[in-house]
């Protein structure tokens, strides 16, 4: 059974970094300093990793969202795309009114999957 969990270092680990679709360049992915710097959540069916995601506190309120998949997870990019919609209801209810996403530019499938999550596109650094 697939569930939402909080994440443990561990859990970052397993994901190969080549398997990574969505890992913003602003951010350290290691997992330690993602596990300590907001909320951080696992996707997880049984005992197999399928995906981690969160978001960083930047400062009150306002946070940047990550997120890092499996391939088996690519696959499934409307399964992907409705739990990530209830963790971002849970990372609005643990106190975040904004949400940011650095996008790569020529990322075009992460950047469709922002517009589906319904992130604006404000602009390019």
């Amino acid at each position: 059974m697939i569930q939402v969990v909080p994440m443990k270092i561990s859990h970052m680990h397993a994901l190969k970094r080549s398997d990574n679709l969505f890992a913003d360049a602003n951010i350290d992915m290691t997992g330690d300093a993602l596990l300590h710097a907001g909320v951080a959540f696992t996707i997880i069916d049984g005992d197999k990793i399928l995906g981690c995601g969160g978001v960083v506190k930047k400062w009150n309120g306002v946070g940047e969202l990550w997120i890092a998949v499996s391939a088996e997870l690519k696959s499934h990019p409307i399964f992907l795309l409705r739990h990530t919609r209830k963790v971002i209801e849970m990372i609005r209810a643990s106190g975040f009114h904004r949400l940011d996403m650095h996008i790569e530019a020529g990322n075009d499938q992460l950047q469709r999957w922002a517009e589906a999550l319904g992130f604006t596109f404000e602009g390019t650094m």
